[in-house]
């Protein structure tokens, strides 16, 4: 049931997966309530509960699947009480603290809580690696958890915790592929912490380190999509960077270097955007990102534009597909600069009844973004779109208080 349940998820049979979930675990509780103590029955049934959870998770019924990893973790810690030295018993309980992690994170919005998941997860790896010294496999996954962890950090934690994470993300990968030179997945796994420490130095704003951090980064995707050039996903992977990139340059006052960054993200672009099915991350970086950052690089370099034109028809692509674009993260920051631009291009142009309209229908909630929750924006990459968007709403209480959180955080505010 297991395997059918799989093969008609892959097949994007959503319904008819669960059933075949639903199937599985109901036979192997049967099976386990014969057996109470059989560790083969008990592992059996936390597997049917993962599925389930996973399947809950994937249709966002979060309460379903942080209900069923609790019962998974249940299981693991009933595994580990029968046989406390079995390895793969205690991989199943850091597994279970895992996915109870992400769920408080990315299904439930509860960033402090999935980091007290995480820092359990650590500890059963980390107990795990000392009892198997040679397995990189458990180092990496040691990696992996401490990203985690830091993901969860940046959303309500100070700068310099979420940077030790990452660097000692960072720190486990590089060794591992200093000891393994040739192994390919350790070389492209040292993209992800160098781009998320790339991302919190341009946050920090300390766009010098933030460069040189995107520019290793950025050889590396270079050199793994050059040596895989049928591999789509590397190459999505090294427009992300690029574009990345170009905006630490237009931080920095380096317009030049910013467009040529964009000029080199316009190729794969154009590969992105024409597939037939074009994921929102995609398109809120190949499409949106791109097009802000242009206009805000003509406008420093004087390129003659209407300025209310362009921004508009930008703007008007983001929200002819609004709850797409809102759906993800960068789709959402580049929503409120887009808002912002657009209000100081017409107050700029003179016309100024439209903008006051604007200005109305973005206070009261009545575009695209909906009601914005100031006290709920998390990550420092909103704050600072925020921080902008309020400047342009001449919202100056609401601005100062998200200023001071950013500072507090030890982020910039552009």
């Amino acid at each position: 049931f297991h395997l059918l349940g799989e093969i008609q998820n892959e097949r994007g049979n959503v319904s008819e997966a669960g059933v075949m979930y639903d199937s599985a675990q109901k036979a192997t509780a049967e099976l386990l309530a014969r057996e109470p103590n059989n560790t083969q029955r008990i592992f059996e049934h936390a597997q049917s509960v993962f599925y389930q959870g996973s399947q809950a998770y994937s249709a966002q019924d979060t309460e379903a699947a942080s209900k069923a990893m609790h019962e998974y973790k249940r299981l693991a810690h009933r595994l580990i009480l029968l046989e406390p030295d079995n390895i793969k018993w205690q991989q199943e309980l850091a597994y279970a603290y895992s996915n109870i992690g992400t769920i408080q994170l990315v299904g439930l919005s509860q960033p402090k809580a999935a980091y007290e998941s995480y820092k359990k997860t650590l500890t059963v790896r980390q107990s795990l690696a000392l009892k198997t010294p040679g397995d990189n496999k458990i180092k990496a996954k040691i990696a992996d958890t401490y990203a985690w962890m830091a993901d969860a950090l940046l959303r309500f934690e100070h700068a310099d915790e979420v940077e030790k994470a990452r660097q000692k993300e960072l720190d486990i990968l590089r060794k591992l592929h200093q000891q393994n030179p040739k192994n390919r997945v350790f070389h492209s796994e040292l993209i992800a912490p160098l781009r998320a420490l790339g991302l919190l130095k341009m946050y920090q704003g300390n766009y010098g380190e933030a460069i040189d951090l995107f520019v290793k980064a950025v050889d590396i995707a270079r050199e793994i999509s050059t040596a895989d050039m049928e591999s789509f996903r590397k190459l999505r992977q090294l427009g992300y960077l690029q574009v990345a990139l170009a905006r630490v340059y237009f931080a920095d006052g380096n317009y030049d270097a910013a467009q040529k960054q964009l000029n080199e993200v316009q190729v794969i672009s154009k590969e992105i955007l024409s597939k037939e099915i074009v994921r929102p991350k995609s398109r809120a970086y190949f499409d949106f990102s791109v097009s802000i950052l242009q206009y805000c690089i003509d406008q420093q370099l004087g390129v003659p534009q209407n300025r209310v034109t362009v921004i508009s028809n930008i703007l008007d692509r983001m929200t002819s597909s609004a709850e797409e674009t809102v759906s993800s993260n960068e789709g959402r920051r580049t929503l409120m600069l887009a808002y912002a631009l657009k209000i100081e291009a017409l107050l700029e142009a003179g016309q100024d009844s439209i903008a006051q309209d604007l200005i109305k229908e973005v206070g009261d909630g009545n575009t695209a973004l909906g009601k914005i929750d100031y006290t709920e924006i998390q990550y420092p990459s909103h704050m600072r779109a925020l921080h902008k968007l309020l400047g342009s709403l001449n919202n100056i209480e609401h601005q100062e208080k998200v200023e001071q959180t950013l500072i507090n955080r030890g982020f910039s505010i552009q």
